[in-house]
C-alpha cells in the first residue's frame, strides 16, 4: 500500500512537471492546426453554391487562431499562481468547441472532415495534456458534449436521428481511444513504480557501500595509529651495538626499538654464542 501511494505521488509529480512544456507545445500545434483547418475550409467550400470568400473564412477561424496564442503568452503567469492546468483545459475546450462551431457556421457539419477533426481534437487533448485518466475522460466527455449540443441545436437539413447515429459511431471510436490512452497511462504508472523501486534499491546499495567504505577506512586509520615504522639511517656503535637517538644519547638497541615501535624483545642465546659460552666454561 505504501508503495502504491508513493508511486501515485511520483506519477502526480511527473504529470505536474510537464504542464508548462506540454502547454506551449499544444499552443504551437493548435495554431498550426488552425492553418490546416482553414486550408480545408477553403477547399471544401468551393463546391458550395456561392462559396464564402477567404475573408469570411478568416473571420470564422480567426478568434480560435488567436486563442492558443493568448494561452502561450499566459503560460508563465498562470504557472506562477498555480492556475496553469485550469487555464489550459479551459482554453483547449473553447478551442475545440469554437472550431466545431466553425464547421456548422460554414455549412460543413456532418462532413467527413468534421468527424476527422473531432477525433483529432480528442487525440490531441489526450496526447498533450498531462492529465490522469479521470481528466482525460472529462476532456473527451466535454468535447463530445459540445459536439452533440451543436448537432442538436444547429438547424440542418439532415434528420436529427441520422445525426445522432453518426455521433454515436464517432463517440464509440473516441471511447476506443480512451481505452488505449488508459492502457498508456497504466503503463506509465507501472514504469514509474519500477523506476522508484530500482532507485530505492540503488540507494540502499550505495548506502551499504558507503558504510562498508567508512568501516574499512576506520580500520585502516586504526591500524596506522597502532603501527610505528622505523625509517632512515640509525647511527649504531660497531662494538657494543648501541644506537644514538636524535638528542645524541646512546641507548641499547633493544630499548631504542621498543620505544620507537610496537616490537618488544625477549632474551635467548643463539647456537654460536652457546658454543662459545660452553667453551669458556670448559
Amino acid at each position: 500500500m505504501a508503495l502504491l501511494t508513493e508511486t501515485d505521488a511520483a506519477y502526480g509529480a511527473f504529470l505536474k512537471a510537464r504542464w508548462a512544456s506540454r502547454s506551449l507545445r499544444l499552443g504551437k500545434y493548435a495554431v498550426a492546426g488552425n492553418g490546416v483547418l482553414l486550408l480545408f475550409d477553403w477547399v471544401l467550400t468551393r463546391a458550395q453554391p456561392g462559396p464564402p470568400e477567404l475573408a469570411t473564412l478568416l473571420a470564422v477561424r480567426l478568434g480560435w487562431i488567436l486563442l492558443p496564442v493568448a494561452g502561450m503568452l499566459g503560460v508563465r503567469a498562470a504557472a506562477r499562481v498555480n492556475l496553469l492546468p485550469p487555464m489550459v483545459i479551459t482554453l483547449s475546450l473553447l478551442w475545440c468547441w469554437g472550431n466545431e462551431w466553425a464547421y456548422f457556421r460554414l455549412g460543413l457539419a456532418g462532413t467527413a472532415i468534421q468527424a476527422i477533426a473531432v477525433i483529432a481534437f480528442c487525440v490531441t487533448a489526450a496526447t498533450f495534456l498531462p492529465l490522469r485518466l479521470r481528466g482525460l475522460f472529462g476532456m473527451f466527455a466535454a468535447i463530445a458534449a459540445g459536439h452533440v449540443a451543436l448537432n442538436i441545436l444547429w438547424p440542418q437539413a439532415r434528420p436529427l436521428s441520422q445525426r445522432l447515429w453518426t455521433d454515436a459511431g464517432m463517440l464509440a471510436f473516441v471511447s476506443v481511444e480512451l481505452v488505449l490512452f488508459r492502457n498508456l497511462a497504466v503503463s506509465q504508472h507501472r514504469g514509474l513504480a519500477s523506476r522508484a523501486a530500482l532507485e530505492r534499491t540503488l540507494a540502499d546499495l550505495e548506502a551499504s557501500q558507503r558504510v562498508t567504505e567508512e568501516h574499512l577506512q576506520e580500520r585502516v586509520q586504526q591500524a596506522l595509529q597502532e603501527v610505528k615504522v622505523l625509517s632512515g639511517l640509525l647511527p649504531i656503535c660497531a662494538w657494543c651495538k648501541c644506537v644514538r637517538d636524535d638528542s645524541g644519547y646512546w641507548a641499547r638497541i633493544e630499548a631504542y626499538v621498543a620505544e620507537h615501535s610496537e616490537a618488544s624483545f625477549t632474551h635467548s642465546i643463539c647456537p654460536e654464542c652457546a658454543k662459545k659460552a660452553l667453551a669458556g666454561e670448559d
